[in-house]
């Protein structure tokens, strides 16, 4: 549909249109190049689409104040201006001072923040990052530890045949790969604890498990200030003069809110001149993916509308709203938004929220240890000294497992041997006969 052509929009009328310097993502201005080859984007391919429709011919002048001001320069009286473009938010003010097409499109307000550091290494030595420095450590001595503990709970076991220090450490080490060193440790405290050692070594190796998966399969990263509430005192960024600045003042009531040009967000951002910058959700996405340092934070919030701002009793405007509605129903609005505004992610390096497993997070864990430690020291010192004193008691006690005396290991050696001794002596003369008489036969 093509609305018909009357005197105020011939093709020899040339409107002249007012554009805003720092409107990127829909608005591309550069300075570099002259006249309408200048400016590029959203707002200036909607723009020859209607020129095309409503037959009409523009010239572009640069604007480099604020949004309020450019709405007011249009709806002036006196004004030489016919047109303002861009992401111009329709409100109730501007209303009061020009006029406006319909809607072309409508966004969201969203929240920049600097991306934070996670301290995450790549590279070749990457599976170190599920552990913090002190987790690694600490497990370095609990296996020292364990290794000890299970020597000496063997040597008084059995001291004559107990394992020695470099197998219980072995025993100790192995626990992490599952290799078959438990049959080595034979007294029940030594097992008790060994017990106890596995349980610290699955929760390990389960936490590492899952922190590595997440390191190298989460993409996402936690980011602060989700919300403008949790924003709370810290200082706010957004354009003055915009609706959004007034939105943020008057809605909102931030009192620390800083005035900050579209081009210098990214900078004040990473210097920390302001926690988050304020604007319209095309606008920080271009950034987001312009600058990996900074990413979008939280949901979208308060829906605003964008028009071009028409100057009063314009002629221009209902064969405008009419070309708004054709650019809808064709599709062409649609196919300019992903034209225009779906960009590839530049951002390939990307921060995991994943943590390094800090001691604080684990330390229980070696507690369990130090208790399971005493407990065995304890239970095995007084059951010697239980034993001391009531042999009897020995015999019957839980976990009883103490060999018996060293003197009575000894005296069952003597005997032995001198049982040996005995049947030797008595094998000695049949064997002499026996050799004497093979002897005789092979000389005959």
């Amino acid at each position: 549909f093509t609305p018909p052509v009357d005197e105020d929009t011939s093709h020899d009328q040339i409107l002249r249109v007012l554009v805003p310097q720092d409107d990127e993502p829909f608005i591309f201005y550069d300075a570099n190049k002259t006249g309408q080859a200048a400016f590029t984007g959203f707002a200036v391919d909607l723009l020859k689409y209607f020129a095309d429709e409503v037959n009409f011919r523009y010239e572009l002048h640069l604007h480099k104040g604020t949004w309020d001001d450019m709405v007011q320069q249009v709806g002036r009286p006196d004004t030489i201006y016919d047109m303002a473009i861009g992401d111009i938010t329709v409100t109730a003010y501007r209303e009061l001072v020009c006029d406006f097409t319909s809607s072309f499109f409508q966004s969201n307000y969203r929240i920049l923040v600097k991306r934070p550091a996670t301290g995450s290494s790549s590279g070749l030595f990457q599976f170190f990052d599920p552990f913090s420095l002190g987790v690694w450590l600490m497990l370095l001595v609990f296996l020292l530890f364990s290794g000890v503990m299970l020597y000496f709970l063997e040597h008084w076991h059995l001291r004559h045949i107990s394992p020695g220090l470099a197998e219980t450490l072995w025993v100790s080490f192995s626990t992490f790969y599952s290799t078959q060193k438990a049959e080595k440790i034979t007294s029940n405290y030594g097992r008790f604890y060994l017990i106890v050692a596995c349980f610290i070594v699955m929760v390990i190796n389960a936490a590492f498990t899952a922190n590595m998966t997440s390191f190298l399969l989460d993409n996402d990263i936690t980011l602060p200030y989700g919300t403008l509430q949790q924003v709370g005192n810290e200082p706010v960024g957004a354009l003055k003069g915009t609706a959004t600045w007034r939105y943020l003042k008057t809605i909102q009531h931030l009192a620390n809110l800083v005035d900050v040009p579209y081009n210098d967000a990214v900078s004040s951002l990473e210097s920390g001149k302001i926690k988050v910058f304020v604007n319209n959700e095309p606008s920080q996405k271009y950034l987001s993916l312009q600058n990996c340092s900074v990413a979008i934070s939280g949901d979208s919030f308060h829906q605003e509308k964008y028009a071009f701002a028409l100057k009063r009793s314009s002629p221009m405007l209902a064969r405008m709203n009419t070309a708004i509605l054709n650019a809808w129903d064709s599709g062409y609005i649609e196919d300019l938004y992903y034209r225009r505004f779906v960009w590839n992610d530049p951002c390939t390096t990307k921060a995991s929220d994943t943590d390094a497993l800090k001691l604080s997070n684990v330390g229980g864990l070696f507690i369990i240890v130090v208790v399971a430690a005493v407990v065995c020291l304890i239970g095995h010192f007084a059951l010697t000294h239980i034993q001391k004193k009531r042999p009897e008691f020995g015999k019957w006690a839980l976990c009883m497992d103490t060999p018996p005396p060293l003197g009575e290991i000894e005296d069952d050696a003597r005997a032995s041997r001198s049982g040996l001794s005995s049947v030797r002596s008595r094998l000695e003369g049949p064997l002499s006969k026996l050799y004497t008489t093979l002897n005789s036969n092979s000389n005959n």
